[in-house]
Protein backbone atom coordinates (compact mmCIF):
# COMPACT_ATOMS: atom_id res chain seq x y z
CA UNK A 1 0.00 0.00 0.00
CA UNK A 2 1.18 3.70 -1.02
CA UNK A 3 2.81 5.85 1.54
CA UNK A 4 -0.34 8.64 2.60
CA UNK A 5 2.06 10.78 4.00
CA UNK A 6 3.96 11.19 0.99
CA UNK A 7 2.60 13.83 -1.62
CA UNK A 8 5.57 15.23 -3.43
CA UNK A 9 8.77 14.65 -4.29
CA UNK A 10 9.61 17.15 -0.93
CA UNK A 11 8.58 14.76 1.28
CA UNK A 12 9.81 12.12 -0.71
CA UNK A 13 13.28 13.27 -0.15
CA UNK A 14 12.14 13.98 3.79
CA UNK A 15 11.45 10.72 4.73
CA UNK A 16 14.40 9.22 2.87
CA UNK A 17 16.80 11.62 5.28
CA UNK A 18 14.56 10.09 8.32
CA UNK A 19 14.70 6.56 7.12
CA UNK A 20 18.91 7.10 6.21
CA UNK A 21 19.57 8.79 9.73
CA UNK A 22 17.67 5.97 11.70
CA UNK A 23 19.52 3.40 9.88
CA UNK A 24 22.81 5.46 10.59
CA UNK A 25 22.50 5.85 14.22
CA UNK A 26 21.63 2.32 14.66
CA UNK A 27 25.27 1.59 12.69
CA UNK A 28 22.86 0.26 9.04
CA UNK A 29 24.06 1.01 6.10
CA UNK A 30 20.91 0.53 3.70
CA UNK A 31 20.90 0.46 -0.11
CA UNK A 32 18.60 2.66 -2.92
CA UNK A 33 16.45 -0.70 -3.24
CA UNK A 34 15.75 -1.09 0.51
CA UNK A 35 14.86 2.27 0.92
CA UNK A 36 12.50 2.01 -2.42
CA UNK A 37 11.23 -1.02 -0.55
CA UNK A 38 10.55 0.77 2.89
CA UNK A 39 9.13 3.86 1.27
CA UNK A 40 6.28 1.69 -0.32
CA UNK A 41 5.15 0.66 3.01
CA UNK A 42 2.05 2.76 4.55
CA UNK A 43 3.75 3.99 7.61
CA UNK A 44 7.42 3.76 6.54
CA UNK A 45 9.21 5.32 9.34
CA UNK A 46 7.28 3.10 11.94
CA UNK A 47 8.10 -0.16 9.81
CA UNK A 48 11.48 1.24 9.65
CA UNK A 49 12.09 1.79 13.94
CA UNK A 50 10.46 -1.67 14.21
CA UNK A 51 12.67 -3.28 12.18
CA UNK A 52 15.83 -2.04 13.68
CA UNK A 53 14.54 -2.96 17.11
CA UNK A 54 13.98 -6.64 15.93
CA UNK A 55 17.51 -6.44 14.42
CA UNK A 56 18.96 -5.05 17.57
CA UNK A 57 16.92 -8.02 19.50
CA UNK A 58 18.69 -10.68 17.08
CA UNK A 59 21.99 -12.60 17.28
CA UNK A 60 23.78 -11.70 14.32
CA UNK A 61 23.13 -8.15 13.44
CA UNK A 62 24.06 -6.97 9.79
CA UNK A 63 26.47 -4.26 8.40
CA UNK A 64 23.82 -3.35 5.44
CA UNK A 65 20.29 -3.37 5.50
CA UNK A 66 18.74 -5.44 2.73
CA UNK A 67 15.48 -5.83 1.06
CA UNK A 68 15.91 -10.05 1.69
CA UNK A 69 16.15 -9.15 5.19
CA UNK A 70 13.59 -7.27 5.64
CA UNK A 71 11.45 -9.50 3.52
CA UNK A 72 12.46 -12.16 5.85
CA UNK A 73 11.48 -10.41 8.90
CA UNK A 74 8.42 -10.04 7.76
CA UNK A 75 7.73 -13.35 7.17
CA UNK A 76 8.73 -14.18 10.85
CA UNK A 77 7.23 -11.54 12.61
CA UNK A 78 3.78 -10.40 12.24
CA UNK A 79 3.97 -7.05 14.37
CA UNK A 80 5.45 -5.91 11.07
CA UNK A 81 2.41 -6.34 9.29
CA UNK A 82 0.37 -3.29 8.26
CA UNK A 83 -2.74 -2.16 9.53
CA UNK A 84 -5.05 0.70 10.21
CA UNK A 85 -5.71 1.00 14.31
CA UNK A 86 -8.78 1.71 15.12
CA UNK A 87 -10.68 3.59 17.50
CA UNK A 88 -11.44 1.01 19.61
CA UNK A 89 -12.90 2.18 22.89
CA UNK A 90 -14.62 5.00 23.82
CA UNK A 91 -16.66 6.61 26.76
CA UNK A 92 -18.06 9.92 27.86
CA UNK A 93 -17.72 11.17 31.60
CA UNK A 94 -19.95 13.22 33.65
CA UNK A 95 -18.69 15.38 36.54
CA UNK A 96 -18.29 13.58 39.83
CA UNK A 97 -21.20 15.09 41.64
CA UNK A 98 -22.87 11.65 40.12
CA UNK A 99 -19.69 9.36 40.33
CA UNK A 100 -16.87 10.45 42.90
CA UNK A 101 -14.41 8.53 40.90
CA UNK A 102 -13.85 9.38 37.21
CA UNK A 103 -14.91 6.06 35.13
CA UNK A 104 -12.00 3.73 33.95
CA UNK A 105 -12.05 3.33 30.74
CA UNK A 106 -13.66 0.04 29.58
CA UNK A 107 -13.71 -1.77 26.05
CA UNK A 108 -17.08 -1.17 24.88
CA UNK A 109 -19.28 -1.17 21.59
CA UNK A 110 -17.66 0.55 18.75
CA UNK A 111 -21.01 1.81 17.31
CA UNK A 112 -22.84 2.67 20.70
CA UNK A 113 -21.09 4.81 23.31
CA UNK A 114 -22.47 5.25 26.64
CA UNK A 115 -24.40 8.29 27.02
CA UNK A 116 -24.42 10.08 30.83
CA UNK A 117 -26.31 13.22 30.95
CA UNK A 118 -24.51 16.29 32.46
CA UNK A 119 -26.49 17.73 35.34
CA UNK A 120 -27.38 21.68 34.63
CA UNK A 121 -26.25 20.79 30.91
CA UNK A 122 -28.10 20.16 28.20
CA UNK A 123 -28.88 16.57 27.07
CA UNK A 124 -28.19 16.96 23.28
CA UNK A 125 -26.10 14.27 21.72
CA UNK A 126 -22.48 15.18 21.23
CA UNK A 127 -22.73 14.80 17.27
CA UNK A 128 -23.24 17.62 15.61
CA UNK A 129 -26.24 17.59 13.15
CA UNK A 130 -23.77 19.17 10.27
CA UNK A 131 -19.97 19.21 9.79
CA UNK A 132 -17.78 21.58 12.02
CA UNK A 133 -16.41 22.86 8.60
CA UNK A 134 -19.44 24.46 8.04
CA UNK A 135 -18.97 27.01 11.14
CA UNK A 136 -16.93 30.26 10.99
CA UNK A 137 -14.02 29.78 13.41
CA UNK A 138 -14.72 32.19 16.49
CA UNK A 139 -11.68 32.58 18.98
CA UNK A 140 -10.54 35.64 21.14
CA UNK A 141 -7.06 35.72 22.94
CA UNK A 142 -7.47 36.80 26.27
CA UNK A 143 -4.17 36.33 27.97
CA UNK A 144 -1.08 35.24 26.10
CA UNK A 145 2.56 36.67 27.16
CA UNK A 146 4.19 36.98 23.97
CA UNK A 147 5.90 40.17 23.32
CA UNK A 148 5.12 41.22 26.87
CA UNK A 149 7.70 39.92 29.03
CA UNK A 150 9.72 43.00 30.10
CA UNK A 151 11.92 41.64 33.03
CA UNK A 152 15.12 41.96 33.34
CA UNK A 153 16.09 39.61 36.00
CA UNK A 154 17.23 42.26 38.11
CA UNK A 155 16.34 43.13 42.18
CA UNK A 156 13.83 45.24 40.87
CA UNK A 157 11.75 42.91 38.81
CA UNK A 158 11.66 40.43 41.50
CA UNK A 159 9.91 42.68 44.02
CA UNK A 160 7.83 43.86 41.22
CA UNK A 161 6.72 39.94 40.69
CA UNK A 162 6.06 39.13 44.27
CA UNK A 163 4.37 42.82 44.80
CA UNK A 164 1.79 41.79 41.75
CA UNK A 165 1.14 38.79 42.80
CA UNK A 166 0.36 39.28 46.21
CA UNK A 167 -1.80 42.26 45.13
CA UNK A 168 -3.81 40.18 42.67
CA UNK A 169 -4.30 36.98 45.16
CA UNK A 170 -5.16 39.69 47.88
CA UNK A 171 -7.97 40.81 46.13
CA UNK A 172 -9.28 37.47 44.91
CA UNK A 173 -8.85 36.44 48.84
CA UNK A 174 -11.05 39.74 49.67
CA UNK A 175 -13.84 38.64 47.21
CA UNK A 176 -14.60 35.84 49.77
CA UNK A 177 -16.93 36.24 52.64
CA UNK A 178 -14.88 34.67 55.16
CA UNK A 179 -11.97 36.68 54.37
CA UNK A 180 -14.10 40.04 54.74
CA UNK A 181 -12.48 42.10 57.95
CA UNK A 182 -9.10 40.97 57.00
CA UNK A 183 -6.57 43.32 58.64
CA UNK A 184 -2.67 43.96 58.01
CA UNK A 185 -0.14 42.08 60.13
CA UNK A 186 1.06 44.79 61.94
CA UNK A 187 -2.28 46.11 63.09
CA UNK A 188 -2.78 42.47 64.54
CA UNK A 189 -0.03 42.30 66.00
CA UNK A 190 -1.13 45.32 68.22
CA UNK A 191 -3.98 43.23 69.35
CA UNK A 192 -1.80 40.67 71.44
CA UNK A 193 -3.07 42.01 74.21
CA UNK A 194 -6.47 43.00 73.95
CA UNK A 195 -10.07 41.88 73.71
CA UNK A 196 -9.78 42.06 70.20
CA UNK A 197 -7.74 39.39 69.39
CA UNK A 198 -9.73 37.19 67.28
CA UNK A 199 -8.39 38.22 63.94
CA UNK A 200 -8.24 37.39 60.17
CA UNK A 201 -4.67 38.38 58.19
CA UNK A 202 -3.79 38.02 54.57
CA UNK A 203 -0.48 37.13 53.87
CA UNK A 204 2.09 35.56 51.61
CA UNK A 205 3.77 32.10 53.08
CA UNK A 206 7.48 32.72 53.23
CA UNK A 207 8.87 29.47 54.90
CA UNK A 208 6.86 26.30 57.12
CA UNK A 209 7.74 23.80 59.25
CA UNK A 210 6.75 20.25 60.85
CA UNK A 211 7.20 21.14 64.48
CA UNK A 212 8.37 17.65 65.09
CA UNK A 213 11.22 16.10 66.41
CA UNK A 214 10.31 13.18 64.06
CA UNK A 215 10.07 15.03 61.13
CA UNK A 216 11.33 18.62 60.49
CA UNK A 217 11.71 19.28 57.30
CA UNK A 218 9.10 16.55 55.94
CA UNK A 219 6.93 18.69 54.66
CA UNK A 220 4.02 15.72 53.41
CA UNK A 221 4.50 14.43 56.67
CA UNK A 222 1.57 15.29 59.10
CA UNK A 223 1.99 12.91 61.54
CA UNK A 224 3.48 15.66 63.61
CA UNK A 225 2.10 17.22 66.22
CA UNK A 226 1.85 21.10 64.56
CA UNK A 227 2.72 23.18 62.31
CA UNK A 228 4.29 26.37 62.25
CA UNK A 229 4.45 28.82 59.32
CA UNK A 230 5.61 32.74 58.58
CA UNK A 231 3.14 34.78 57.00
CA UNK A 232 3.99 38.31 55.45
CA UNK A 233 2.29 40.85 53.99
CA UNK A 234 4.79 43.07 52.34
CA UNK A 235 5.23 45.28 55.00
CA UNK A 236 5.20 43.20 58.05
CA UNK A 237 5.60 39.30 59.12
CA UNK A 238 4.81 36.91 61.77
CA UNK A 239 4.40 33.66 62.94
CA UNK A 240 1.33 31.31 62.42
CA UNK A 241 1.10 27.80 64.75
CA UNK A 242 -1.61 25.54 63.10
CA UNK A 243 -2.29 23.31 66.64
CA UNK A 244 -1.41 19.37 66.20
CA UNK A 245 -4.34 19.09 68.66
CA UNK A 246 -7.25 19.65 65.83
CA UNK A 247 -6.85 17.03 62.88
CA UNK A 248 -9.06 18.74 60.29
CA UNK A 249 -7.06 21.78 60.95
CA UNK A 250 -3.63 20.52 60.34
CA UNK A 251 -4.79 18.40 57.46
CA UNK A 252 -5.73 21.53 55.59
CA UNK A 253 -2.46 22.93 57.14
CA UNK A 254 -0.96 20.13 55.38
CA UNK A 255 -2.28 21.58 51.53
CA UNK A 256 -0.16 24.90 52.08
CA UNK A 257 2.83 25.50 50.32
CA UNK A 258 5.33 27.98 50.74
CA UNK A 259 4.64 31.30 48.44
CA UNK A 260 0.99 30.94 48.24
CA UNK A 261 -1.07 33.58 49.46
CA UNK A 262 -3.67 33.03 51.83
CA UNK A 263 -6.26 34.45 54.78
CA UNK A 264 -5.91 32.96 58.24
CA UNK A 265 -8.38 33.17 60.73
CA UNK A 266 -7.32 33.01 64.53
CA UNK A 267 -6.22 34.53 67.81
CA UNK A 268 -3.04 36.26 68.51
CA UNK A 269 -1.14 35.43 71.33
CA UNK A 270 0.67 37.50 74.08
CA UNK A 271 4.00 36.91 72.57
CA UNK A 272 2.35 38.48 69.00
CA UNK A 273 2.26 34.81 67.48
CA UNK A 274 -0.93 33.74 65.46
CA UNK A 275 -2.71 30.47 66.79
CA UNK A 276 -4.78 29.43 63.76
CA UNK A 277 -7.98 28.37 63.63
CA UNK A 278 -8.98 27.87 60.07
CA UNK A 279 -7.25 29.48 56.43
CA UNK A 280 -8.62 29.95 53.55
CA UNK A 281 -7.65 29.69 49.46
CA UNK A 282 -8.83 32.16 46.47
CA UNK A 283 -9.97 29.60 45.46
CA UNK A 284 -12.85 29.31 42.52
CA UNK A 285 -16.40 30.53 43.49
CA UNK A 286 -18.98 27.45 42.85
CA UNK A 287 -20.39 27.91 39.46
CA UNK A 288 -22.78 25.22 37.77
CA UNK A 289 -21.68 24.11 34.06
CA UNK A 290 -23.22 26.15 31.50
CA UNK A 291 -24.67 25.05 27.99
CA UNK A 292 -23.46 27.52 25.06
CA UNK A 293 -25.91 28.23 22.46
CA UNK A 294 -23.95 27.67 19.57
CA UNK A 295 -24.02 24.77 16.91
CA UNK A 296 -22.79 21.16 19.33
CA UNK A 297 -19.06 21.51 17.67
CA UNK A 298 -16.29 19.99 19.60
CA UNK A 299 -12.13 20.11 20.87
CA UNK A 300 -10.32 17.81 20.56
CA UNK A 301 -7.69 18.60 23.43
CA UNK A 302 -3.69 16.88 23.04
CA UNK A 303 -0.41 17.36 24.70
CA UNK A 304 3.35 15.87 25.01
CA UNK A 305 3.61 14.37 21.51
CA UNK A 306 7.15 14.37 21.90
CA UNK A 307 7.81 14.34 17.63
CA UNK A 308 11.72 13.48 17.19
CA UNK A 309 12.30 10.71 19.84
CA UNK A 310 12.03 6.92 19.30
CA UNK A 311 9.16 6.41 21.67
CA UNK A 312 6.64 8.44 19.36
CA UNK A 313 3.78 6.05 18.90
CA UNK A 314 3.33 6.01 14.99
CA UNK A 315 0.86 4.08 14.84
CA UNK A 316 -1.44 5.70 17.45
CA UNK A 317 -0.79 9.33 16.00
CA UNK A 318 -1.43 7.72 12.41
CA UNK A 319 -5.46 6.08 13.77
CA UNK A 320 -5.79 9.98 15.40
CA UNK A 321 -5.22 11.37 11.16
CA UNK A 322 -7.39 8.94 9.66
CA UNK A 323 -9.88 9.09 12.36
CA UNK A 324 -9.95 12.80 12.18
CA UNK A 325 -10.30 11.99 7.95
CA UNK A 326 -12.77 10.56 8.01
CA UNK A 327 -11.45 6.57 6.87
CA UNK A 328 -11.88 4.99 9.71
CA UNK A 329 -14.37 4.50 12.67
CA UNK A 330 -18.32 3.72 12.66
CA UNK A 331 -20.94 5.61 12.13
CA UNK A 332 -20.69 7.10 14.97
CA UNK A 333 -17.54 7.88 15.37
CA UNK A 334 -17.23 9.38 12.18
CA UNK A 335 -19.78 12.08 12.99
CA UNK A 336 -17.99 12.74 15.82
CA UNK A 337 -14.82 13.35 13.32
CA UNK A 338 -16.86 15.76 11.74
CA UNK A 339 -18.13 17.58 14.32
CA UNK A 340 -14.37 18.51 15.40
CA UNK A 341 -13.39 22.29 14.62
CA UNK A 342 -10.61 22.79 17.41
CA UNK A 343 -7.65 21.11 18.55
CA UNK A 344 -5.97 22.35 21.61
CA UNK A 345 -2.38 21.34 21.59
CA UNK A 346 -0.30 21.76 25.54
CA UNK A 347 2.96 21.61 25.22
CA UNK A 348 6.13 19.40 24.15
CA UNK A 349 5.09 19.15 20.69
CA UNK A 350 8.74 17.64 20.29
CA UNK A 351 11.00 16.05 21.94
CA UNK A 352 14.27 18.83 22.51
CA UNK A 353 17.70 18.27 22.18
CA UNK A 354 19.63 18.23 25.61
CA UNK A 355 16.79 18.09 28.07
CA UNK A 356 18.58 15.36 30.01
CA UNK A 357 21.59 13.32 30.05
CA UNK A 358 22.05 10.71 27.35
CA UNK A 359 18.86 12.30 25.43
CA UNK A 360 20.52 11.41 22.20
CA UNK A 361 20.42 7.61 22.53
CA UNK A 362 16.64 8.38 22.57
CA UNK A 363 16.32 10.25 19.76
CA UNK A 364 14.90 9.59 16.16
CA UNK A 365 15.79 13.14 14.74
CA UNK A 366 18.58 14.80 16.34
CA UNK A 367 17.79 18.05 14.97
CA UNK A 368 15.75 20.57 16.54
CA UNK A 369 14.01 22.18 13.52
CA UNK A 370 14.09 18.62 11.87
CA UNK A 371 11.79 17.60 14.80
CA UNK A 372 9.62 20.40 14.22
CA UNK A 373 9.23 19.48 10.27
CA UNK A 374 8.64 16.27 11.35
CA UNK A 375 5.79 17.48 13.52
CA UNK A 376 4.59 19.90 10.64
CA UNK A 377 4.30 16.96 8.30
CA UNK A 378 2.04 15.47 10.75
CA UNK A 379 -0.01 18.48 11.46
CA UNK A 380 -0.79 19.34 7.98
CA UNK A 381 -2.91 16.23 7.06
CA UNK A 382 -5.11 17.55 9.84
CA UNK A 383 -7.99 18.84 7.82
CA UNK A 384 -7.88 22.04 7.08
CA UNK A 385 -11.02 23.58 8.76
CA UNK A 386 -9.99 22.27 12.00
CA UNK A 387 -8.16 25.45 14.18
CA UNK A 388 -4.87 23.99 15.73
CA UNK A 389 -4.03 26.00 18.60
CA UNK A 390 -0.44 25.25 20.24
CA UNK A 391 1.22 26.63 23.17
CA UNK A 392 4.68 25.72 24.05
CA UNK A 393 5.94 23.52 26.97
CA UNK A 394 9.79 23.82 28.11
CA UNK A 395 12.60 22.37 28.36
CA UNK A 396 11.35 19.69 25.30
CA UNK A 397 10.27 22.60 23.20
CA UNK A 398 12.21 25.79 21.83
CA UNK A 399 11.51 28.22 24.21
CA UNK A 400 12.83 29.83 27.76
CA UNK A 401 12.88 27.18 30.46
CA UNK A 402 10.99 29.89 32.72
CA UNK A 403 7.61 30.76 32.72
CA UNK A 404 5.89 32.54 31.12
CA UNK A 405 7.17 31.22 28.49
CA UNK A 406 6.95 33.25 24.58
CA UNK A 407 5.10 31.30 21.50
CA UNK A 408 7.13 28.75 19.34
CA UNK A 409 9.56 31.23 17.12
CA UNK A 410 10.33 31.31 13.36
CA UNK A 411 13.87 30.51 14.36
CA UNK A 412 13.19 26.59 14.80
CA UNK A 413 9.70 26.28 14.09
CA UNK A 414 9.22 27.73 10.98
CA UNK A 415 7.11 24.87 9.72
CA UNK A 416 4.53 25.46 11.71
CA UNK A 417 4.55 29.22 10.83
CA UNK A 418 3.48 27.79 6.89
CA UNK A 419 0.17 25.67 8.42
CA UNK A 420 -2.55 28.48 7.69
CA UNK A 421 -4.74 26.47 10.66
CA UNK A 422 -2.33 26.95 13.54
CA UNK A 423 -1.90 29.48 16.33
CA UNK A 424 1.00 29.80 18.41
CA UNK A 425 0.43 31.35 21.36
CA UNK A 426 2.57 31.46 24.52
CA UNK A 427 2.39 29.44 28.18
CA UNK A 428 0.24 29.79 29.77
CA UNK A 429 -2.76 31.20 27.68
CA UNK A 430 -5.79 31.49 27.88
CA UNK A 431 -8.51 32.30 25.26
CA UNK A 432 -12.37 31.92 24.37
CA UNK A 433 -13.74 29.57 21.31
CA UNK A 434 -17.40 30.54 20.73
CA UNK A 435 -17.81 32.12 24.34
CA UNK A 436 -16.57 28.74 25.98
CA UNK A 437 -13.46 29.98 28.35
CA UNK A 438 -10.30 27.71 27.85
CA UNK A 439 -7.22 28.19 30.09
CA UNK A 440 -4.11 26.31 29.11
CA UNK A 441 -1.36 25.44 30.46
CA UNK A 442 1.80 23.06 30.05
CA UNK A 443 2.09 22.02 33.66
CA UNK A 444 5.42 21.46 34.80
CA UNK A 445 4.56 22.81 38.27
CA UNK A 446 2.53 20.10 38.81
CA UNK A 447 5.97 17.86 39.74
CA UNK A 448 6.26 20.71 42.66
CA UNK A 449 3.06 19.94 44.18
CA UNK A 450 3.48 15.75 44.07
CA UNK A 451 6.22 16.16 46.05
CA UNK A 452 4.76 18.43 48.65
CA UNK A 453 1.13 17.67 49.66
CA UNK A 454 0.34 14.44 51.06
CA UNK A 455 -2.04 12.23 48.69
CA UNK A 456 -1.26 13.46 45.04
CA UNK A 457 0.26 11.20 42.40
CA UNK A 458 0.86 10.87 38.93
CA UNK A 459 -1.80 8.68 38.55
CA UNK A 460 -4.40 11.16 38.88
CA UNK A 461 -3.53 14.82 37.60
CA UNK A 462 -6.88 16.26 37.44
CA UNK A 463 -6.57 16.37 41.44
CA UNK A 464 -3.26 18.12 41.40
CA UNK A 465 -4.67 20.63 38.82
CA UNK A 466 -7.08 20.90 41.39
CA UNK A 467 -4.82 22.44 43.82
CA UNK A 468 -3.57 24.83 40.89
CA UNK A 469 -7.16 25.92 40.98
CA UNK A 470 -7.90 26.56 44.71
CA UNK A 471 -4.49 28.78 44.79
CA UNK A 472 -5.47 30.43 41.58
CA UNK A 473 -1.97 30.48 40.59
CA UNK A 474 -0.33 27.84 37.97
CA UNK A 475 3.23 27.84 39.52
CA UNK A 476 2.54 28.60 43.30
CA UNK A 477 5.97 27.78 44.78
CA UNK A 478 8.77 29.79 43.89
CA UNK A 479 12.03 28.76 43.32
CA UNK A 480 11.13 24.78 43.55
CA UNK A 481 11.75 22.90 40.76
CA UNK A 482 9.67 24.52 38.03
CA UNK A 483 11.59 27.57 36.53
CA UNK A 484 9.97 31.21 36.96
CA UNK A 485 11.44 34.16 35.39
CA UNK A 486 10.77 37.74 38.08
CA UNK A 487 8.47 39.67 34.84
CA UNK A 488 6.88 42.94 36.13
CA UNK A 489 3.71 41.28 36.16
CA UNK A 490 2.86 38.03 37.51
CA UNK A 491 1.08 36.06 34.63
CA UNK A 492 0.34 33.03 36.64
CA UNK A 493 -2.36 34.18 38.49
CA UNK A 494 -5.70 32.58 38.03
CA UNK A 495 -7.73 35.97 37.63
CA UNK A 496 -10.38 35.21 35.48
CA UNK A 497 -12.07 31.58 35.81
CA UNK A 498 -12.04 29.21 32.66
CA UNK A 499 -14.92 26.99 31.86
CA UNK A 500 -11.86 24.16 30.72
CA UNK A 501 -8.49 23.86 32.31
CA UNK A 502 -6.26 22.10 30.09
CA UNK A 503 -2.78 20.72 30.99
CA UNK A 504 -0.59 18.05 30.06
CA UNK A 505 2.76 17.19 31.21
CA UNK A 506 2.02 13.92 33.14
CA UNK A 507 1.88 11.71 30.20
CA UNK A 508 -1.55 10.65 32.05
CA UNK A 509 -4.95 11.43 31.00
CA UNK A 510 -7.32 12.23 33.55
CA UNK A 511 -10.60 14.43 34.50
CA UNK A 512 -12.68 16.01 37.10
CA UNK A 513 -14.91 18.97 37.29
CA UNK A 514 -14.46 20.79 40.13
CA UNK A 515 -16.30 23.99 41.30
CA UNK A 516 -18.01 24.36 37.81
CA UNK A 517 -14.54 24.01 36.16
CA UNK A 518 -13.64 21.21 33.59
CA UNK A 519 -9.97 20.08 34.59
CA UNK A 520 -8.24 17.85 31.88
CA UNK A 521 -4.71 16.13 31.50
CA UNK A 522 -4.33 14.89 27.73
CA UNK A 523 -1.93 12.50 28.18
CA UNK A 524 0.38 12.12 25.39
CA UNK A 525 1.43 10.12 21.96
CA UNK A 526 4.75 9.15 23.59
CA UNK A 527 5.59 5.56 24.52
CA UNK A 528 6.77 4.91 28.58
CA UNK A 529 10.37 6.29 28.67
CA UNK A 530 13.10 5.39 30.95
CA UNK A 531 12.51 8.18 33.07
CA UNK A 532 9.25 7.65 33.68
CA UNK A 533 9.79 3.69 34.71
CA UNK A 534 12.11 5.25 37.56
CA UNK A 535 9.23 7.43 38.80
CA UNK A 536 6.65 4.85 38.86
CA UNK A 537 4.35 6.76 36.09
CA UNK A 538 2.31 4.94 33.76
CA UNK A 539 1.57 6.95 30.44
CA UNK A 540 -1.98 6.25 28.81
CA UNK A 541 -0.81 7.37 25.38
CA UNK A 542 -3.30 8.00 22.98
CA UNK A 543 -6.32 8.43 25.64
CA UNK A 544 -7.47 11.45 24.35
CA UNK A 545 -10.67 14.20 25.60
CA UNK A 546 -12.83 15.32 23.22
CA UNK A 547 -15.84 18.02 24.58
CA UNK A 548 -18.86 19.15 23.21
CA UNK A 549 -18.27 22.75 23.67
CA UNK A 550 -22.35 23.46 23.45
CA UNK A 551 -23.64 20.97 26.39
CA UNK A 552 -19.68 20.54 27.89
CA UNK A 553 -19.93 17.01 27.61
CA UNK A 554 -16.48 15.03 27.56
CA UNK A 555 -15.43 11.97 26.16
CA UNK A 556 -12.22 9.80 25.88
CA UNK A 557 -11.44 8.42 22.71
CA UNK A 558 -8.72 5.37 22.91
CA UNK A 559 -6.74 5.49 19.53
Amino acid sequence: MPNPEVNDSTDLAFFNKKIIELCTSSNLLISPETLQFINQKRYPLDFIQKTIAEIANSEKKPLVLTKDILEKILQQKSLLTESSVPISQEIEHSPPSISKETPELMPKPAEEPTEITTPSVSSTDHISPFAAADIPEDIVILKDPTGLMLGEGKIGDMRAYSKDKFKKLRSLLFKRPDCKGAISIEQAKSRANSAENKVRVIGMILNRKEMSAKSKSKLNDTTSNSISIELDDLESSMTVIFSGKNDELIKKAARITTDQVICIEGFVSENGVLIASDCFWSEVPFHPMKAHDIPPISAIFISDTHFGSKYFLTDKFEAFLEWLQGRTGSELQKALAKSVKYIIIAGDLIEGIGVYPDQEKNLAIIDISEQYDFAAKYLKRIPNHIKIIIIPGGPHDAVRKAYPQPALGKKYASALYSLNNVILLGNPAQLTIHGVNILVFHGDSLDDLVQVIPGLSYEKPAEIMKELVVSRHLTPIYGYSTWIAPEKEDWMVIDEIPEIMHCGHTHVSDFKQYRGVILLNSGTFQGETDYQQSLGVKPTPGKIPIVNLQNMKVKFLQF
